[in-house]
């Protein structure tokens, strides 16, 4: 099947010109429920994309259980996180999640992680220092120096290089002190780099 993000196209040329099988589907309730509905009225099936912790992971399965068409799996990407937050950790089997029950989402917060994760002032995420380089099949790299303002979009402006080729890996060089790393990461600050190797 044939998935797109819901709304690129818009909806209506996604339907009229079949342009896909299915939709992936994210934002806040009112949104997931709204594009959910209307897909579900053109009979689309779709995933939820829902990124985050336990909490999001339980309201996605609220979500996905209210709305008819939510028939491919949910991401949430909760096992990329160091905690879900939650007092009691929510169980994948066979790849079903049971929808929790209770008050709310049915789930309860782990007052004690929060406190342990709270950030303070100011808000800032560290931006860790290092060296992304896209290796294709045949030899071809081009390098990176940060994946938000570099890697994306380089690969979403048409006529640039192919994404997903298979064989294609990528490595990633931490900041290890070294001048030749430095030297190179200065460079990226500019932009990507290319290099053939043999």
């Amino acid at each position: 099947p044939i998935a797109i993000h819901f709304g690129a196209p818009p909806f209506p040329t996604a339907m009229k010109e079949a342009v896909c099988d299915g939709f992936v589907i994210g934002g806040g309730v009112s949104t997931v429920l709204e594009q959910g509905q209307l897909a579900g009225a053109f009979e689309h099936p779709f995933w939820l994309q829902m990124v985050g912790v336990g909490l999001v992971t339980a309201l996605s399965a609220h979500l996905g259980a209210v709305l008819p068409f939510a028939q491919w799996p949910t991401i949430t990407c909760m096992n990329n996180y160091t905690d879900d937050l939650l007092t009691k950790p929510l169980t994948i089997k066979g790849g079903y999640l049971q929808v929790p029950e209770g008050p709310g989402l049915g789930v309860d917060v782990n007052e004690e992680a929060l406190v342990k994760y709270r950030m303070e002032p100011p808000y800032e995420l560290p931006h860790p220092r290092h060296i992304l380089s896209v290796v294709w099949p045949g030899g071809r790299v081009v390098h990176f120096a940060n994946m938000r303002d570099h890697v994306w979009p380089h690969f979403r402006q048409r006529g640039n290089d192919p994404a997903q080729v298979p064989g294609a890996t990528l490595e990633v060089w931490d900041d290890d002190g070294s001048k030749e790393w430095a030297d190179l990461y200065e460079r990226l600050q500019k932009g990507p780099m290319r290099e053939q190797r043999s």
